[in-house]
């Protein structure tokens, strides 16, 4: 599995090259204790330099992406384009199911835990998973293809791994 991180001009700054290093850091782990037997590289693509228009919306932002990633070759399973919360009006993401292009918001605040979730649940839409996947676990807690997962978001349910492993 190969995943690229990216993050637009207009977030970069030296605070958020240290939290795509940490994001990739987080992401990497919750692979390796999903699928210990399956090869992740989970590797920063670098500064995409994107116009005002991409702020308008995460399906915009998305749009323009899928049309704009060659620039992103280099990781053929899914690209994740960071935004700085700022960038849009809200905490947000957008992936299509199964495609390989993901947009997520927050790279300022990635310290956030649910910064990280929201990245995770995004490059899980590209390899085929939905909203559909969450399960309830234990009394509040979904897992973290459940849309509005929030801060108990469990990473994985037994269901969403099953179906994960089929689709890879």
């Amino acid at each position: 599995i190969e995943v690229g991180l990216y993050v637009t001009e207009r977030a970069l700054s030296q605070v958020n090259r240290d939290n795509i290093s940490e994001l990739q850091r987080v992401l990497e782990a919750w692979f390796e204790s999903s699928f210990s037997s399956i090869d992740v590289c989970i590797g920063i693509g670098g500064v995409v330099e994107t116009p005002l228009r991409t702020c308008e919306s995460t399906v915009s932002a998305l749009s323009w992406w899928r049309d704009a990633s060659p620039v992103a070759r280099n990781y053929s399973d899914c690209k994740l384009l960071l935004f700085a919360e700022t960038e849009w009006s809200e905490f947000d993401g957008r992936a299509v199911i199964g495609g390989r292009n993901a947009v997520a918001s927050g790279i300022d605040s990635i310290d956030n835990i649910n910064k990280k979730r929201l990245a995770f649940h995004e490059i899980l839409h590209c390899f085929g998973l939905r909203h559909d996947d969450a399960e309830l676990i234990h009394g509040d807690m979904y897992s973290i293809m459940h849309p509005h997962m929030g801060s108990n978001a469990q990473v994985l349910s037994s269901h969403s791994l099953r179906v994960l492993r089929g689709n890879l």
